[in-house]
């Protein structure tokens, strides 16, 4: 794994496009499989999912192995996107991609039952001095990818959150 120079280039797309190149599956915090136990319970196998900030993890990859077969995944590196459709392309529920999460007005409302990140909002925060008190810029950040995510989600207002710092809006 690529570590950044300093953790602002976190949000960068650069930064990812070049770890992309060369890496071929990384998986932040746990796996689908610390999971599946909660999202089995609140989601249905039939249920259209997001997958915000996918990246190169195998997460909904596996909750597609586990029965789940309708996943979307959305990533703003069209090189992780494209390697993953490359890697994937025999998972014909799974769909890949370019996408900047703060807008996502290619979807229509209602489009998915459920919305997955996985310190994907993190890295929009990464920058803030204090995670506690977040500037206007990283609120309205946040409030847009929300602003989003919920008209995308309004069917059963499913939204699974796992961060790596807990965040106060």
């Amino acid at each position: 794994m690529n570590l950044p120079p300093k953790n602002a280039n976190y949000k960068e797309k650069l930064y990812w496009d070049k770890r992309y190149q060369c890496e071929e599956m990384y998986e932040w915090f746990k796996g689908y499989d610390t999971f599946c136990d909660c999202i089995k319970k609140k989601l249905k196998l039939t249920d259209n999912i997001l997958m915000l900030g996918c990246g190169n993890s195998c997460f909904s990859v596996d909750m597609y192995k586990d029965g789940f077969q309708s996943i979307t995944n959305v990533d703003f590196s069209t090189i992780v996107i494209e390697n993953m459709l490359q890697k994937y392309h025999s998972c014909t529920g799974m769909r890949w991609k370019v996408m900047d999460i703060t807008d996502m007005s290619e979807f229509q409302d209602a489009t998915f039952d459920a919305v997955i990140e996985k310190a994907t909002l993190d890295t929009l925060l990464v920058d803030e001095s204090d995670v506690w008190k977040p500037s206007a810029a990283g609120r309205r950040q946040i409030d847009a990818v929300m602003s989003e995510a919920s008209a995308s989600d309004v069917q059963r207002a499913a939204f699974l959150l796992v961060p790596w710092r807990f965040h106060e809006f």
